[in-house]
């Protein structure tokens, strides 16, 4: 197969020292690559999914009330496996929110006024570009979805994704709603970075704000106005009761969330530090409440100076030209990050979650096993556990 043979020729060039590691480094490495590039992609999903589907059904088989007793489904993805499901996931949203456009369609049904089904901008045909820079002219190579339509978001709106870029739609897709979703040291937000996705995010957040128009003056300038009651964070969720990123906070692997459905603009000690795992009727150890305490106090010493520093020269340089001053596109109130409530998390209001770790617990030498070690975690097992129970 392809993969094999490109298997072959990276094990070619690998230096031949230190052999484990870099046998490691490989897997990873090539993994990684190989689910970038759209083929091997489509071929992951459908593989994973069909999979999915064979376990499903098999259960229903021998259990053939499950569903109608209130039974329900969860999915655990580690590591690449949680990138695999978010993808699904997004199929599956994409899937709903079509069989959703065809109900709401234009028309009566019949041959002389077929029902049109509304356009909701999901997915979209990717198109290469000639030497003359005229896509219409390529066919397309591939199928984004979820990329943003600038022509239907607007002249601010920067393409992008959040789910997979696919040679062509699935014909398959999750069979069920997860209850729970569990991503354990995700690298998933390194791949919503690099597919852009982060923008994306944004723009739906300040169209969730930005619901109030005013036209000033006779140049018909439009100034889009915050509605306070909205969500500072962004609306985007995926078909999920509850979504939790898991990780150990020495975990090389392992990326947030978060700071991606936060505006683009949001300082890095403004986001609010990931919410720990806790059991029913257990809180923070002591010993991460003692460094809490310290981080929080290093923080305020900081910000006091900073504010002194920049408080001289602001009060005695500037001198603003407010004549031809342009008003923003929107204008953004001061929301606390501290009560943020996260749409992604479904049914909680936080999406990453740290494990806690020990009273003696080197971080560089807790990375090594870090990524490999969440099925061993008590803690984590307790809360699955005390999941399948709610």
């Amino acid at each position: 197969s392809a993969s094999t043979s490109l298997m072959k020729s990276l094990n070619a060039a690998t230096l031949r020292s230190v052999s484990a590691l870099r046998a490691i480094a490989n897997d990873v490495v090539f993994d990684v690559l190989m689910y970038m590039a759209p083929e091997f992609c489509e071929t992951t999903l459908d593989c994973v999914v069909s999979q999915i589907h064979d376990l499903y059904h098999g259960f229903q088989t021998v259990h053939p009330t499950f569903i109608e007793d209130g039974g329900k489904c969860s999915i655990i993805g580690h590591s690449l496996g949680s990138v695999i499901v978010w993808d699904l996931l997004s199929l599956l949203k994409e899937d709903i929110e079509r069989q959703k456009a065809q109900k709401m369609g234009t028309g009566e049904g019949t041959d002389d006024d077929p029902i049109v089904p509304l356009d909701l901008g999901t997915g979209v045909s990717v198109s290469s570009t000639s030497n003359n820079g005229d896509a219409a002219d390529c066919p397309p190579v591939g199928y984004q979805a979820y990329a943003v339509d600038e022509d239907k978001i607007g002249d601010t709106a920067r393409r992008g994704a959040w789910g997979p870029t696919l040679h062509k739609q699935l014909t398959k897709t999750l069979p069920f709603n997860p209850d729970f979703t569990f991503f354990l040291g995700s690298p998933l937000g390194l791949f919503l970075t690099l597919r852009g996705a982060h923008p994306v995010f944004d723009e739906m957040r300040i169209f969730a704000k930005t619901d109030v128009m005013e036209v000033n003056g006779d140049d018909n300038d439009v100034v889009y106005v915050e509605n306070p009651t909205s969500p500072y964070s962004s609306p985007f969720t995926l078909p999920s009761g509850a979504i939790y990123n898991i990780f150990h906070p020495s975990d090389p692997v392992a990326y947030r969330i978060e700071p991606l459905l936060l505006p683009q603009d949001t300082a890095d000690n403004s986001i609010p530090d990931p919410a720990f795992l806790l059991l029913d009727g257990k809180g923070v150890r002591l010993h991460l409440k003692a460094r809490q305490l310290g981080d929080n106090m290093r923080k305020t010493v900081t910000g006091l100076f900073r504010q002194v520093g920049e408080a001289v020269p602001l009060s005695t340089s500037i001198k603003e030209d407010t004549s031809s001053s342009k008003k923003p596109f929107y204008r953004q109130s001061a929301i606390p990050l501290e009560s943020l409530k996260f749409a992604l998390g479904g049914t909680v209001d936080r999406v990453d979650y740290q494990l806690q770790t020990g009273v003696i617990d080197n971080e560089y030498l807790s990375a090594v096993m870090a990524h490999s070690n969440y099925f061993r975690n008590e803690d984590l097992i307790d809360f699955f556990i005390q999941c399948a129970r709610a």
